[in-house]
């Protein structure tokens, strides 16, 4: 049975702001210090690979969703463990409202479940807040509602 998890947050910046936070692959570790590095193998398309080193995330992944400023989902497997992640943001008169969904199937995902949730949990939680503190930071929007 998968172990599957869900977030979401509030964030007063426009949606391109975020989309391409969530889609420059090549520059989360500038905005997330939990990724150590991440290349992107071709251009952003479904079908395209990417690596990523962070932690709960697969080293090898690949694009399987994308319609630009409103979703993005890839996949990526290790050791016995497939994570699934789908992102969704939705323009607010306020900001976006970004959602996650992550899904990890596998023995290791059966075998650690409690402990795999919690941590995948936590980890999603630190990508959104992080998300939105640097959206924020660089938003005008962010600055005019204030």
């Amino acid at each position: 049975m998968p172990v599957s998890i869900e977030q979401d947050i509030l964030v007063y910046a426009p949606i391109t702001i975020v989309w391409t936070m969530l889609t420059d692959i090549g520059e989360w570790k500038r905005w997330n210090p939990r990724v150590k590095s991440s290349t992107i193998n071709d251009e952003l398309k479904i079908g395209s690979g990417f690596r990523c080193r962070a932690p709960c995330m697969a080293t090898h992944n690949e694009i399987h969703g994308l319609k630009i400023n409103e979703r993005i989902a890839w996949h990526g497997s290790q050791l016995g463990k497939k994570t699934n992640y789908r992102w969704h943001l939705e323009a607010q008169s306020r900001g976006v409202q970004v959602h996650v969904r992550a899904e990890q199937t596998g023995w290791r995902a059966d075998w650690f479940k409690g402990a795999g949730s919690k941590k995948l949990k936590e980890n999603l939680m630190f990508w959104l807040a992080t998300i939105k503190a640097e959206a924020e930071r660089n938003s005008d929007f962010y600055q005019s509602i204030m």
